[in-house]
């Protein structure tokens, strides 16, 4: 079931990367000779001006055919004869669609969010060594950890892993940015803990509507930079090749993740975050509560 649903979801972002194409191809004057929903043979079409619409019989993609998309040909409004400022408008709409989709789905998962983790320091852990009057203090907002902006919690443990044990942070402190340069912060034992553990609590703040949308958009742009992290990475061998996945390998770890999930909601919201916690998910991390305030220890 959940193989068929992943298949359907591919075939959805396809169709809607081409949809892309074909409305700013249709606004820079572009021909469109046709534009399919699905593969294979046609179950379904009309001739609407210039354009064929159809709906084919395989939901796995679609296509946006542009007048002289392959080869030149000797009309104005073929894609060939376009400038390149049109052409490369036609090009990136595809991608900037998805973005959008992506967007809205991120939107839809967090509408029955009730309450959102927040960077910000609510306490720290008994014995913790790094708060104090030049150091990290409750109220602080982390705003970047060796220049990587800091949306979640989770990119709190992602980037102090990944830059040894000395840090430039900056937080945001009674509204001003304040800087920590070479600050020594590294996981350490802490009693009744089973593992190490940076040593201080985050809290949380309601989901309002204003909060849903920021949690979305900070969303959309922590994949984007999850994207060119992992290309980085694989450029700079910290990665290899056997270490990606293709279309089966995600059409495999969303039927894993389906499977493993409770509910239908769970296993969609989990696979909007690749398999991470999402911001308004419990994540991995130990929680505490103290009267009505929830916070979470980073490990």
């Amino acid at each position: 079931m959940y193989i068929l649903l992943a298949i359907l979801v591919f075939g959805i972002l396809i169709a809607v990367h081409e949809l892309g194409h074909f409305l700013v191809a249709k606004a820079c004057g572009v021909r469109v000779d046709e534009f399919a929903i699905g593969m294979g043979p046609a179950i379904w079409k009309k001739q609407k001006g210039e354009t064929l619409y159809t709906v084919r019989c395989l939901p796995i993609g679609g296509f946006c055919a542009m007048a002289g998309e392959d080869e030149a040909i000797d009309d104005p409004r073929a894609f060939t004869s376009q400038p390149a400022w049109k052409r490369f408008l036609i090009l990136c709409a595809g991608a900037f669609m998805n973005f959008v989709f992506g967007l809205l789905l991120l939107l839809l998962v967090f509408a029955q969010a009730k309450s959102f983790s927040t960077p910000t320091l609510t306490d720290f852990m008994d014995g913790c060594p790094y708060q104090g009057e030049n150091a990290l203090q409750v109220g602080d907002t982390i705003w970047s950890i060796d220049g990587h902006r800091i949306y979640f919690t989770t990119n709190v443990s992602e980037y102090l892993s990944r830059g040894g044990d000395t840090h430039d942070i900056v937080v945001k402190r009674d509204g001003a940015k304040v800087h920590l340069d070479d600050f020594y912060l590294a996981a350490r034992e802490y009693p009744g803990q089973s593992s190490k553990m940076y040593g201080f609590y985050f809290g949380t703040q309601p989901a309002t509507f204003g909060a849903k949308l920021q949690n979305a958009w900070y969303s959309a742009l922590d994949f984007v930079r999850m994207v060119w992290r992992g290309l980085g990475d694989l450029l700079a061998g910290a990665v290899g090749v056997k270490d990606l996945s293709g279309p089966v390998g995600i059409v495999s770890m969303m039927s894993e993740v389906g499977k493993e999930s409770a509910t239908k909601a769970a296993a969609f919201s989990k696979c909007s975050r690749g398999g991470l916690s999402s911001p308004m998910q419990p994540s991995t991390f130990p929680s505490r509560s103290s009267g009505t305030r929830t916070a979470r220890s980073i490990p």
